[in-house]
């Protein structure tokens, strides 16, 4: 588990100078970002639940770009399970930190974007539950997935935008949902 967290700090600090060594005569966009998603594994549809962060963004001609943020992201999870010949119920919640990486494509019309996320697992919480909870796993520490989004952007200022978005997140679940950006253009 160290071995991963080393490896998806070097990728990030790698990341992020890169691009503002590179990049850094364009355009930065910095924004926040609140979505409400959902989740889908093995056919199960899991309740409607909120993730938040914050962005950023380079915009490197007027069409092609590089977006990244780091989010928090809470999945709730309902279980039913026997214990001493007795029916019990609780909620299990996941909290991950989120770190997407895309390609972004400006148009006029819309916006795509495409690239990969890397959650890490951060810890669980119980609530709701018939009986006290002491253990719980939830899998993989760390995943990887593939993400893509179509959004568009309004001025509401003279450097002020907002950006409404789809999106959808493929790790072993899919997550799809809809998200809203109040973003900030650091330069003109």
């Amino acid at each position: 588990m160290k071995n991963i967290k080393i490896k998806f700090t070097l990728i990030t600090l790698v990341f992020f100078t890169i691009t503002a060594k590179n990049f850094a005569q364009q355009q930065t966009i910095i924004g926040l970002q609140l979505n409400v998603e959902s989740r889908h594994s093995y056919g199960i549809f899991y309740d409607i639940h909120s993730c938040f962060g914050f962005t950023i963004e380079k915009q490197l001609t007027k069409h092609s770009g590089i977006s990244s943020g780091l989010f928090y992201r809470h999945l709730p999870n309902d279980y039913t399970f026997l214990y001493e010949n007795q029916e019990h119920s609780a909620t299990i919640t996941e909290h991950y930190l989120y770190l997407p990486i895309q390609y972004k494509y400006y148009s006029g019309v819309i916006n795509f974007s495409a690239g990969f996320g890397f959650s890490q697992y951060l810890r669980w919480t119980c609530k709701y539950s018939t009986i006290e909870v002491n253990d719980y796993n939830s899998g993989e520490n760390f995943n990887f997935s593939l993400i893509g989004s179509l959004s568009k952007s309004y001025k509401i200022g003279d450097r002020s935008l907002l950006e409404p978005s789809f999106y959808f997140d493929k790790t072993f679940d899919l997550f799809y949902g809809l998200g809203i950006s109040y973003k900030y253009k650091l330069t003109k």
